[in-house]
């Protein structure tokens, strides 16, 4: 059962960034002198896009802004999305460069349990999410994770975005008490999920972080399993939660 002070607070906490936010559109917009709806139509929206997102934001009707509406905007604007969003990093962009992270991190695809995909480690076409790297590791060994469901809901909730680094590429060790991306395999479908390491590879145990009695059952142990249909991927540094 939900707490109802919890909710408030978190809904005046959306509400509060989400004028931040607006404050940080319209100081940038100034400075370049835009108007919003040349700022709308810049950034390849509708042209009343900013203003009706103001508007709703008044009454209460709007706590939040799209990934894609603030590359968009951010793009426009040139500044970064983490500036806009946030405040934090640099709110005049650099060119982006090959790896540099300014676009945001690559997204990797979204964490679930119970989200069986098709397989599309070949698309050709990365998309890049909104989130900052994390500066104790190199941007090119980052990627971005979307959080979907509850199966980890005592670090992160739907939406949020996992920070994950490639611990090969990073020369890291996989410890116990490490949160890890986990996928599953069944023919051309895979399930990926984030979940608690316990042990040592391959006698370990891996739990979910769940309030949720569905997910408290049994961890996947891994050497119970095929080693082809199991693959222990990057370690999860840290959690992003866009407004």
């Amino acid at each position: 059962m939900s707490d109802p002070i919890s909710e408030v607070e978190a809904l005046k906490q959306d509400v509060e960034r989400l004028s931040a936010f607006i404050a940080r559109l319209d100081h940038r917009r100034r400075q370049l002198g835009l108007s919003e709806r040349g700022t709308a139509l810049k950034a390849g929206l509708s042209p009343s896009q900013i203003r009706t997102m103001r508007r709703q934001w008044l009454v209460g009707k709007q706590r939040g802004v799209s990934i894609r509406t603030v590359a968009h905007l951010a793009q426009a604007l040139g500044t970064t999305p983490e500036w806009l969003i946030s405040g934090t990093g640099r709110e005049e962009s650099l060119e982006p460069q090959q790896g540099s992270g300014s676009r945001g991190l690559r997204l990797a695809g979204a964490v679930g349990a119970g989200f069986w995909v098709e397989d599309g480690t070949d698309v050709q076409d990365p998309q890049f999410a909104p989130v900052p790297a994390d500066p104790r590791y190199s941007p090119q060994h980052q990627s971005a994770y979307e959080v979907r469901g509850t199966s980890a809901d005592r670090f992160a909730r739907p939406g949020d975005f996992l920070v994950v680094v490639d611990r090969k590429a990073a020369g890291l060790p996989l410890r116990s008490g490490d949160i890890i991306i986990v996928t599953q395999v069944r023919g051309d479908v895979r399930e990926v999920t984030a979940r608690r390491f316990q042990g040592t590879a391959p006698n370990c145990a891996l739990r979910f972080e769940s309030t949720e009695a569905r997910y408290g059952g049994q961890p996947l142990f891994f050497a119970d399993l095929e080693q082809t249909s199991v693959i222990l991927g990057g370690i999860v540094v840290g959690v992003y939660r866009p407004l």
